[in-house]
């Protein structure tokens, strides 16, 4: 009995509701709700996609460091085996007895850019030795042949180039 009476109230309250309210009487969202919600997603879109991007190029710096210190590790082995350096070649080309160097075009590398191996004679018969990899635009910003910094095993950044030098060695260079 009770029920009846509760279910007969429930249906004039809900019979004494506007048609036109919106809970009641409409089905989907208005323009206006919808062009609230699409600025609102497009505010967050717009703070968001440049971190996700920062995110992206970090992590292919951090692949490119991780080839680097894969190069530096076989360089530093052909030395001790060898006691001389690899000879210095052109970008993209694979040092003799280095067998960690990736390629573009052969290997997936961050950006698509490349990798330098170079070895040079400072002076006073020392050899300098570094690494460089071309960044993100893929170009070489930092100067060849000159030692950019002596620091070992510390990475540099040159513009967007990143520089890992290997040393100043008192032996000459190939």
């Amino acid at each position: 009995m009770m029920k009846d009476y509760h279910r007969s109230l429930l249906k004039k309250v809900i019979s004494n509701l506007p048609t036109n309210y919106h809970y009641f009487g409409q089905k989907g969202f208005n323009l206006l709700e919808l062009l609230i919600v699409t600025f609102i997603l497009g505010i967050l879109a717009a703070i968001a996609v440049p971190n996700l991007l920062k995110q992206v190029d970090k992590a292919r710096y951090t692949q490119a460091i991780m080839d680097m210190d894969c190069i530096a590790d076989d360089v530093r082995t052909y030395h001790l085996e060898n006691g001389v350096f690899p000879k210095d070649v052109g970008s993209n080309t694979k040092p003799s007895g280095v067998n960690c160097f990736p390629r573009r075009n052969i290997d997936k590398i961050p950006f698509n850019s490349r990798y330098d191996y170079e070895s040079w004679n400072g002076g006073s018969q020392k050899c300098y030795i570094q690494i460089t990899f071309f960044g993100k635009n893929g170009v070489r910003n930092s100067p060849t042949n000159r030692v950019v910094f002596s620091e070992p095993g510390l990475y540099y950044d040159y513009d967007d180039d990143l520089i890992l030098t290997l040393g100043i060695f008192d032996t000459p260079c190939q």
